[in-house]
């Protein structure tokens, strides 16, 4: 590979890298619900990144590729977790007095557990509306028909706000 190649390459993946990591940690976070692991998976995802553009053909759409890539190593790291049985995790918020910091992991327990409680597929689906990919993007990354993607998204939605709601029920009864 010529310098110039070289350099080129490494350009564009260090555009790529400042772009989409955050987003892609964030991704990673909201499924794994812990930030060790999520920041190994996003590594990983762009380290993937890094080796599939190594002489191989241009990624032709470099955002749906890297959450297909991470949505599916967080896919095998929920299987790992599952196995294991780590328990939950919270999130950290060091900035709310304790009452309001007890809300917040309540709820973020809440939604965990709502979301633990449907199809991996619709977790990802989730995940990836949150992020605000395109009905297409999401398509690529999950194999769903971009057809099916506003319906299938819909009955996810509606799903967890049913969990939610009746985990909201028995929380305050």
């Amino acid at each position: 590979m010529a310098e110039a190649d070289l350099e080129s390459r490494k350009e564009s993946f260090e555009n790529l890298y400042e772009h989409f990591a955050a987003a892609i940690y964030g991704f990673s976070y909201r499924l794994l619900g812990n930030s060790e692991e999520a920041r190994d998976l996003t590594q990983e995802t762009f380290f993937r990144l890094f080796q599939a553009t190594d002489g191989g053909p241009p990624i032709d759409n470099p955002k749906s590729w890297l959450y297909t890539v991470a949505a599916n190593l967080c896919t095998n790291q929920l299987k790992k977790m599952a196995q294991k049985r780590r328990g939950t995790r919270l999130i950290d918020r060091n900035s709310q007095s304790q009452e309001e910091e007890l809300v917040v992991r309540q709820q973020s327990e809440l939604l965990r557990r709502c979301l633990s409680q449907i199809d991996k597929r619709d977790q990802i689906l989730l995940m990836l509306y949150g992020n605000d990919l395109s009905y297409a993007e999401m398509s690529r990354a999950t194999g769903i028909k971009t057809t099916s993607i506003g319906k299938t998204l819909a009955r996810a939605i509606e799903r967890l706000a049913r969990l939610v709601r009746e985990g909201e029920n028995s929380w305050r009864a």
